[in-house]
């Protein structure tokens, strides 16, 4: 009896575990788009980076994070009429098929994270 009723709840905890483990994968790799899109923004926003030095170091350093050299980074650096408007806007985006080759169950292979780090910047250019 407790062999059918193992049947029953056991396809029922391996997809709560299967969501557990993929939502955890899908949060660390939004974590470090996060930080390495920080630090891109930040190095652009004080003159360390060019824009292309800058979206060179966010491929290489998710690269080496998750293993995928088909993330897309985006920087762009736009003036205003005062030096407080003058920002660094990064853009980072992991396609969904990159995500689904390290995603173990494929519970969220249609699902493409993105995130935009905004930064002033510092010095004229």
């Amino acid at each position: 009896m407790s062999a059918i009723e193992f049947a029953f709840v056991a396809p029922a905890l391996i997809l709560i575990f299967g969501a557990i483990t993929e939502g955890s994968l899908l949060f660390y790799t939004w974590g470090n788009m996060e930080h390495i899109g920080r630090q891109a923004a930040r190095a652009a926003a004080i003159g360390e980076f060019t824009r292309e030095e800058a979206e060179n170091f966010i491929i290489s350093r998710m690269a080496e994070s998750i293993g995928s050299p088909a993330v897309t980074a985006a920087v762009t650096f736009e003036s205003g009429a005062n030096p407080i408007d003058n920002e660094v806007i990064v853009d980072v985006v992991v396609p969904a098929t990159e995500l689904s080759k390290f995603q173990p169950f494929g519970l969220f292979r249609l699902v493409t994270l993105s995130t935009k780090v905004t930064m002033h910047r510092e010095v004229s250019s």
